[in-house]
């Protein structure tokens, strides 16, 4: 026993006689530590850089973030000193960054990185906590990023297998995430291989199912079927000996999407039977009960029993809500069945039943709302990050904005729909403002239509917002495919705003893929620019395009609308894909739009409207909008008004001082 062991025994007694303090005398565990910091240093301990993290935990726990700072950065030094990786606290680390923007905490792997130059075992465990890190975040591309550097430096120092086998498959379902299934499939193969020769069974069957998304993702629905049913068979093997093998839910939970997809409903129903009636000695979850009745509800509704659709949705949510809740998410229960109610809003809407699909509208939001309070509760405790939860399930309000729309309208309630899609849109946006700029703007849901009318007034400008139509809800369409014929848009509805206060609605139907005519609209302009580089024409006349707005701020107006100096090159593409869609989108507001060419058009896409370029949309002479009217664009009305009001303030500033 050395000198130096009295003070570490003095600290970790310390340490566990003061985790029997009740919590309101946490603050003494907090002293003790701390106190024994000075005398650790002095004696150089080996053991420091472990008190170090107990102090800082603490610190976190209180809300002193910048001490809790400098107890990490200097637990980092000791690990880097002492050569020992695993000591290195980057769990710790990351709790504080989460407490930070996402700058600060790539800024910090920057300066780790130079820290550990020279030593791969460190770098590797950087690369690998920071890419959990950012793929919490939402920070999905820098995610895919730094587990990509630790696979290549797994590749140049190969050591651990077991750590290239998580590194790859982290890689592969993040790249799944942000929907790169050709990213991902080469990783996911490659772990599953090497799962194989380490003998880790349960990670090559994780990798089948990992494998079949990726396949779903990319449509190859063939390979798909066969990943997941060589799962399947793996797994039903495997429970022999591991009852709880997750590889059997996740390869029936595929087959069943997949067979969806194809239009096999009959297959679809045989995986959904055999999900429900597992291996003698297994018993379903209710979460999985649930879950196995919203996909017959949806197999009813695409049968056109719109009557059992209801009933089984019914039943999916019942089955949900008496799943128990996880440490992490206190009700797990309020996020699944939150899908669920969106789908049986839709369904009673479907089923002429709009009342109770307001019902369920409004449950669905509280449910919603709940669900966004828990991830700022996690966010809080350093876990996650709500914006980018808030992100991921964007598509709820906007689902429950087109049911809404389509109820006001069948109402007759024009301008109460026009409400109902801004509050589709807005919401995150006018939120991410808010904590980027310190903005005090009004919420877009709270817009009443004469606040609206006063915006367009003040500002004289004559809005025209644009809302995508859909039949089904979002999750009922991502099952289906978004390819599938019930998945497609039915219309659009359009609003016009006039300076004057005057508003007025148009309903405009689809009749052929809205998704289709933009892909071959924006292939013509392409074509065009190439046909354009290759053989340039004479020089065009001089030509004084209409002034954008003076004040229009970065919300507004995209660089399309400064493209004026080489549009000449598209003026006349777009053939009769370019017609099509100026019939569709402009002809029915023609007539509402201002007819001075200096008065401004605050054009607000949609969806897939954002990838048209509205102002080389050209009419029966192929005359461009934008040689019509001075356009802008806008998100939606509400950050329209936020970012103009905040333009404004902007320009209050005496810069001077």
């Amino acid at each position: 026993m050395t000198k130096k062991t009295p003070w570490l025994a003095i600290a970790i007694v310390s340490l566990l006689f003061c985790s029997l303090l009740p919590s309101n005398l946490s603050f003494a565990q907090e002293v003790a530590v701390d106190k024994t910091l000075p005398m650790l240093r002095q004696q150089n301990a080996g053991h420091l850089g472990v008190i170090l993290q107990s102090s800082a935990m603490q610190h976190i726990q209180k809300g002193n973030f910048d001490v809790a700072m400098e107890r990490i950065d200097e637990a980092i030094d000791h690990a880097i000193k002492a050569d020992s990786a695993d000591s290195l606290p980057v769990m710790i680390l990351l709790q504080i960054l989460n407490k930070r923007d996402d700058e600060a905490a790539y800024d910090y792997l920057q300066q780790l990185l130079i820290k550990t130059k020279g030593k791969p075992a460190f770098q590797i465990k950087i690369y690998d906590q920071f890419g959990y890190h950012f793929r919490m975040r939402g920070e999905l591309v820098r995610a895919i990023s730094s587990y990509q550097s630790q696979i290549d430096l797994m590749a140049k120092f190969p050591g651990n297998p077991t750590k290239e086998i998580a590194a790859l498959r982290a890689f592969g379902q993040t790249c799944l995430q942000a929907q790169m299934p050709d990213l991902a499939m080469p990783a996911l193969k490659r772990c599953q291989k090497l799962a194989v020769e380490n003998n880790d069974l349960l990670t090559a069957n994780l990798c089948d199912g990992d494998i079949g998304n990726a396949a779903l993702a990319a449509g190859l629905l063939d390979i798909a079927v066969k990943s997941f049913q060589r799962q399947l068979d793996t797994s039903l093997k495997a429970r022999e000996t591991t009852p709880q093998d997750p590889g059997f839910s996740m390869a029936l939970n595929g087959l069943v999407t997949a067979s969806m997809r194809a239009g096999d409903l009959d297959a679809a129903a045989k995986w959904i039977a055999t999900a429900k009636t597992p291996p003698a000695g297994d018993k379903l979850s209710s979460m999985e009960i649930g879950m196995y009745e919203g996909y017959e509800a949806v197999i009813s509704l695409v049968k056109g029993d719109l009557e059992s659709a209801v009933k089984l949705s019914d039943k999916a949510i019942k089955s949900k809500s008496n799943f128990p809740g996880s440490m992490f998410m206190p009700s797990m229960s309020l996020q699944a069945t939150m899908l669920d109610r969106l789908s049986n809003a839709n369904y009673h809407l479907l089923s002429g039943n709009p009342e109770k699909a307001e019902k369920m509208a409004k449950s669905t939001i509280k449910a919603f709302d709940a669900t966004i309070k828990q991830f700022d509760a996690l966010e809080k405790q350093g876990i996650g990050s709500a914006e980018a939860s808030r992100t991921a399930l964007a598509f709820v309000p906007a689902s429950i904005s087109n049911i809404r729309q389509r109820i006001l309208i069948e109402q007759n309630k024009t301008e109460q729909a026009l409400l109902a899609a801004e509050a589709g849109r807005s919401q995150s946006q006018l939120a991410n403002l808010r904590a980027n700029f310190g903005t005090k703007s009004p919420d877009a849901a709270a817009l009443s239509i004469d606040q609206i009318k006063a915006i367009a007034k003040r500002d004289n400008v004559t809005f025209v917002e644009y809302s995508v139509i859909y039949d089904l809800d979002f999750p009922t369409r991502g099952l289906l495919g978004l390819d599938h014929p019930r998945s497609q848009p039915k219309s659009i509805f359009i609003w016009v705003v006039q300076p004057s206060g005057k508003i007025e609605f148009k309903n405009v139907p689809l009749k052929e893929s809205l998704s289709e005519l933009i892909s071959a609209f924006r292939a013509d302009l392409l074509q065009a620019d190439d046909i354009a580089d290759q053989d340039p024409a004479p020089a065009p006349a001089k030509k004084t395009l209409p002034k954008i707005k003076k004040d229009a701020t970065a919300d507004e107006v995209t660089s399309d609308d400064r493209a004026g100096a080489s549009k000449s090159a598209t003026g006349q593409a777009g053939g009769d894909s370019n017609h099509q869609l100026h019939q569709l989108l402009i002809e029915p507001i023609a007539g509402l739009l201002p007819k001075d060419p200096n008065s401004v058009v605050v054009i607000i896409p949609h969806e897939g409207l954002f990838a048209v370029p509205f102002y080389v949309l050209q009419n029966a002479n192929k005359k461009e909008l934008i040689d019509r009217h001075t356009i802008s664009l806008a998100s939606s009305i509400g950050t329209y008004n936020a970012s103009t009001s905040l333009g404004r303030a902007i320009k209050k500033i005496d810069i001077s001082k």
